[in-house]
C-alpha cells in the first residue's frame, strides 16, 4: 500500500479528530483549529473540504459538550444537595450517561471509520456535518 500525500493528510485529520477527544476530556481543552493549519496549507479542494468536515466535527462536538456538561452540572448541583444517601441515582444513570456513551462513540467511531476508508481508498465524510458543508 502506498501512501500519497493527499492520504497522509487526510489520515492526519482523522487521527486529530480522534485525538482531539481524549486531549477534551483530559486536558479540556480543544485542538479543532490545528487542522485549520493544514487547510492554509493544502491546495487540493478535496482535502479542504475534508479538513473543513473534521473541524466543524471537533468544533460541534466540542460545543455540544460544552453546553451538555453546563446544563447536566447544574442539575446535578441542585440533585445533590438534596441527596438522601438511601435515595437511587438514577437521574444520574439515566440523565447524564447516555449523552456521553453517544459522543464516545461519535469521537472515536467516527474518526476511526475515516481512518479505516481512506486506508481502503474509499471516500469519507463525517456524518451531519458534510451536508452543511456541500451547501
Amino acid at each position: 500500500m502506498i501512501l500519497t500525500q493527499e492520504k497522509n493528510i487526510k489520515l492526519i485529520m482523522h487521527f486529530l479528530t480522534s485525538l482531539s477527544f481524549f486531549i477534551l476530556i483530559f486536558f479540556s481543552v480543544t485542538i479543532f483549529y490545528i487542522p485549520l493549519v493544514f487547510y492554509f496549507v493544502c491546495k487540493s479542494q478535496n482535502i479542504r473540504k475534508n479538513i473543513l468536515e473534521a473541524v466543524f466535527y471537533q468544533l460541534f462536538i466540542w460545543i455540544i459538550t460544552v453546553i451538555w456538561n453546563l446544563f447536566i452540572i447544574r442539575i446535578l448541583m441542585l440533585f445533590w444537595s438534596n441527596l438522601d444517601l438511601a435515595s437511587n441515582n438514577a437521574l444520574f444513570i439515566f440523565g447524564v450517561a447516555p449523552l456521553y456513551l453517544i459522543l464516545f462513540l461519535l469521537l472515536i467511531f467516527g474518526p476511526i471509520k475515516g481512518i479505516l476508508y481512506v486506508l481502503q481508498e474509499k471516500d469519507f465524510h463525517y456524518p451531519i456535518i458534510s451536508k452543511w458543508i456541500n451547501k
